[in-house]
Formats: C-alpha cells, sequence, structure tokens
C-alpha cells in the first residue's frame, strides 16, 4: 500500500478519517492525499485574472481552504508520511474515482455521520456511494479508532472462491497490526429447517492464507446478514469489520453493496469494504 486517499470537508467525522489515515500510511509507508470539493468556477485555473475577479467568493473560500489544510498539517504531521492536498469542482464520487485512477490510490480512507430515512432512501451517505462505486478497498469511520489500532477484524462472507484476493489483502492489513481474523458466515434464521442440516461453506481455502496469524471460525444465524454482523462484531468486540466485493452476476453484487452501504450508513465500528 503505497497511497491513500482522503475525501475530506473538515468537519469531525473526516477528522476521525485524517487521524486514522495518517496513522496508516506511517505503518505501510505510504503517501495520504487529502482531496475537497469546493463550490468554484469548473474552469477556475484556466481563467485569467481579471476574470477571476468576477468571483470575489471563491477567493475567500480557497483562503478558507489552505487554512484548513495548515491546521491539518500541524494537527496530523508525521515526519515518515508525505501529505498531499487537491481541490477541485465537480461531484465528490466522480472527481474521487478520476482522483484513483489518476494517482493510483490503494485505499480509500472516509469519514462519515451515516445516513437514516428518507435520507439514506433518497441520497445515501457519500461514503456509502464510494463504497458501492469505488476501484479500491474503502474504510469508513465513524469514531475515533481507539489506540489508532485493530486488533480484532471481523470478516464476514459466503467464502466464495472469488473473494481470495480480497481476503489476501485483507490478512496482508492484519498482520502490519499483528490483528485476529475473525472469519464470519451469517445465516438468516432458518424458517424451514433445523440449523443442524443448513449448509457450511468451504473456509479451507481461506484459512490456508491464515497460517500466520491467529484466526477463528464462526457460523452465526440471526434475522439478516446486517443485523448478525452487527451482534456477532459486538460478540468479539470488534474494532474492524471488513467485506468483500467481487466478480458476481449484477442481482447478487447488488444485494452486497446494499448490505455493504446500509452497514456503512449504520454501524458506529470502522468498515472496510475490499
Amino acid at each position: 500500500m503505497k497511497k491513500l486517499l482522503v475525501p475530506t470537508d473538515f468537519s469531525v467525522h473526516a477528522s476521525h478519517a485524517a487521524a486514522l489515515a495518517m496513522d496508516i500510511a506511517e505503518r505501510f509507508g505510504a503517501e495520504a492525499h487529502f482531496y475537497t470539493r469546493i463550490p468554484m468556477h469548473p474552469f477556475w485555473e484556466n481563467l485569467p485574472e481579471r476574470k477571476r475577479r468576477d468571483f470575489p467568493e471563491t477567493y475567500a473560500t480557497l483562503y478558507d481552504l489552505k487554512k484548513h489544510y495548515k491546521e491539518w498539517e500541524d494537527l496530523y504531521n508525521k515526519p515518515s508520511v508525505k501529505m498531499t492536498y487537491s481541490y477541485s469542482a465537480g461531484k465528490m464520487l466522480s472527481v474521487a474515482k478520476n482522483y484513483i485512477s489518476e494517482h493510483r490510490i490503494d485505499m480509500v480512507v472516509m469519514g462519515t455521520h451515516g445516513a437514516g430515512g428518507m435520507e439514506e432512501f433518497v441520497f445515501g451517505s457519500n461514503a456509502a456511494k464510494m463504497v458501492r462505486h469505488a476501484p479500491c478497498p474503502v474504510l469508513v469511520v465513524k469514531k475515533p479508532v481507539q489506540d489508532m489500532h485493530f486488533r480484532h477484524i471481523v470478516f464476514a462472507s459466503d467464502f466464495d472462491k472469488k473473494a481470495l484476493p480480497e481476503f489476501e489483502w485483507l490478512v496482508k492489513f492484519a498482520k502490519v497490526y499483528g490483528a485476529h481474523l475473525y472469519l464470519l458466515n451469517i445465516l438468516p434464521f432458518p424458517q424451514f429447517e433445523a440449523p443442524a442440516t443448513m449448509s457450511h461453506p468451504d473456509t479451507a481455502p481461506f484459512e490456508a492464507l491464515c497460517k500466520d496469524i491467529p484466526y477463528t471460525i464462526h457460523q452465526h444465524i440471526d434475522k439478516n446478514i446486517e443485523v448478525g454482523i452487527a451482534n456477532y462484531a459486538r460478540q468479539v468486540e470488534a474494532d474492524l469489520v471488513a467485506l468483500a466485493h467481487y466478480d458476481r452476476s449484477f442481482l447478487e453484487r447488488a444485494l452486497t453493496a446494499s448490505i455493504t452501504e446500509s452497514l456503512a450508513n449504520h454501524l458506529d465500528l470502522p468498515l472496510l469494504s475490499l
């Protein structure tokens, strides 16, 4: 992992993401890129100075932005981490996706206040949208991470072999933290068959990747997958939940993405979408 992207609006939730991103960057020897969307003329950089004078509010916005970045540099600076700042007009998601591709970003770390009710139904949170569309892992943060350390990581999966590349990435991530991995399969509460007759996924290929790291396997029954993940995470005192998106049918992708987005909106723990 060489480059992290932190989309920010300088809110308190974004500050949690910034602090965690800088710690991750230090652990992995990576750069931290900070991006902000601001209201400005879409061709501001190409406007001659005489034309820019027609937009005094943009000058004020840029002044405030530079002040914010200076404050963050003072707050979160780590001597070994290179910090890069950028801003633009446009929609946050589309600009961030382009930035990820152009700069070969390896992970997005993003703060969120979540979303609920009509807001979630109509708009969703920016973090949830990033989870669905970003072409790299996305770590969603709502609250400060205790000691900036992940000790117990839950990986919730159906354990299809297509998820192995994402899981291998997670194992490497967990090794850096010396974390314990919990391999979790959630079964919705059975209405028509006894739990003993329900199928168990083949976790052997995933276990083979855990030979150098402590891990536990568990199958948990709950009323639905989202609730089951949240309940199990509380049970093992997890400080990170991870899920994998991988190549599958449109309907399956939509279902998995919706579960991940819902958790991004409602789960208080950091959520890592692979």
